[in-house]
């Protein structure tokens, strides 16, 4: 399921998580796509504003679409071990295919419920990058939760009075 990011709807600490899994980018075009996606700020302002070319504020849109797409697949797909593995992999560009092999296995010898606590030393700080996009993910799944609490209490609001 993509859920597009709307211009002026996201919210800054959501943004700015999102930001971290993305290969680094310039300060302007971090400021320049939080601008837009949280104050809902037009493009061609953000053009002259932060001083960035089109093409690529474009691409830097595109690939925080690609993640955003990422983070919410992650949120609904967790029953399947492997395609929950290999979507979170795909927010660790780093990693090559040896790599990515031995953490597919080692993850999917887990259940989910627990962290190992002596995995293996060559799969340590793999492992330790990877649970930190899982932190990530769950950060962004409590901010969308709490987002969603605050709509409801709004529309409950507005349906008393």
């Amino acid at each position: 399921m993509n859920l597009p990011m709307v211009a002026g709807g996201e919210s800054a600490a959501r943004i700015a998580i999102l930001l971290t899994l993305l290969p680094k980018l310039s300060e302007n075009t971090c400021d320049a796509l939080t601008a837009h996606f949280v104050n809902g700020y037009d493009t061609d302002w953000i053009f002259n504003l932060y001083g960035i070319d089109q093409p690529n504020f474009t691409r830097s849109v595109t690939k925080l679409s690609a993640v955003n797409n990422t983070v919410e697949a992650l949120k609904i797909c967790k029953q399947h071990r492997a395609v929950w593995v290999s979507l979170i992999l795909s927010l660790i560009p780093k990693f090559g295919e040896g790599t990515r092999q031995s953490l597919t296995e080692w993850v999917s010898t887990l259940d989910g419920s627990n962290r190992p606590s002596y995995p293996p030393k060559n799969l340590k700080r793999s492992l330790d990058k990877f649970y930190a996009v899982i932190d990530k993910i769950e950060q962004i799944k409590t901010l969308d939760n709490a987002h969603l609490s605050d709509m409801n209490l709004t529309v409950t609001n507005e349906a008393r009075a």
